[in-house]
């Protein structure tokens, strides 16, 4: 079908990128809804900073979204070869544990590579807008 009539091919990956920014958007509201409930303070004013970071991560998938759909066209295999590198930055991107914790010096190494990333600066800010006492 997408052959047959116009049909502008780069309005697919557009609305992936939208429709998990519409998750993203519903599971961070329950995580505010359950931090307020666990008793922990949202401060307002770095409250304020959410849709700013929010904002920028969307633009960010976007652009990644559509470098990676036009590399998919030629070269089919991006999709996978993208999936093993992802999987290993959300590993060594410090949301679910705390960096200074981390004895291994293999493993400090590499967390300081990564400090270098955008992504990691971005849950930084993510962190701190949505728990004021956050220990980096």
């Amino acid at each position: 079908m997408i052959t047959k009539i116009y049909f502008p091919r780069s309005v697919i990956p557009i609305s992936m990128v939208f429709s998990k920014f519409v998750n993203f958007i519903i599971s961070i509201a329950i995580a505010v809804v359950v931090i307020i409930i666990a008793g922990h303070h949202v401060e307002p004013v770095a409250f304020l900073m959410l849709p700013m970071a929010m904002l920028i991560l969307l633009v960010f998938c976007l652009g990644m979204a559509l470098i990676l759909s036009a590399a998919n066209v030629y070269m089919r295999d991006v999709q996978y070869l993208v999936s093993v590198p992802t999987m290993v930055w959300i590993w060594l991107t410090p949301i679910m544990y705390v960096r200074n914790y981390v004895d291994n010096e293999l493993i400090s190494t590499l967390l300081s590579l990564e400090d270098r990333q955008f992504y990691s600066g971005f849950a930084e800010v993510m962190k701190s807008a949505l728990i004021k006492d956050a220990p980096f």
